[in-house]
């Protein structure tokens, strides 16, 4: 186990990022993926389907994606099938481990910029992941634009 002062022996081309919500694992696995030219994949970008809803292909995108050769993601949904996907595949997994006013700050924070800006983690608007069902293919702003005509409401809010 290497220290934060420890020099990394190579550069990982598989990268897992865990942590608490609000940790920064999206902010911190997006910076490596641009750092180490890896392709960064948001899995909640995976996971959510319309309203909020677990998708049923999210196990094959998983695999999927963590079958190339280069990439990065938080290290999320455990407890849904992704540990035994990613770990074994992994060549650096980072735990970013802030104390509990650290991490509330950043959870208050980004709540109220969402609130305010009315915008949603889900699907298109900058989800850089593969799926199955098209969306997120690339960025684009086809999630935004359905948000407007639906009036800017995120999360099925009205």
């Amino acid at each position: 186990m290497l220290c934060a002062d420890d020099p990394l022996p190579f550069t990982p081309e598989r990268v897992l990022v865990a942590g608490v919500s609000g940790s920064g694992k999206t902010t911190l696995s997006g910076r490596i993926g641009a750092l180490w030219g890896l392709r960064h994949i948001e899995i909640d970008g995976l996971f959510h389907g319309a309203n909020w809803t677990p998708r049923p292909e999210f196990l094959d995108d998983v695999r999927a994606f963590a079958a190339e050769d280069r990439w990065v993601t938080e290290w999320q949904y455990t407890s849904k099938g992704t540990d035994a996907i990613l770990a074994p595949r992994a060549q650096l997994a980072l735990w970013l481990d802030y104390p509990y006013r650290v991490v509330r700050g950043r959870l208050v924070r980004r709540t109220l910029a969402r609130g305010v800006l009315r915008t949603s983690p889900s699907c298109g608007c900058g989800i850089r992941a593969r799926r199955s069902d098209g969306c997120g293919l690339r960025p684009t702003r086809q999630g935004c634009r359905s948000r407007r005509r639906s009036g800017g409401r995120a999360r099925g809010r009205r």
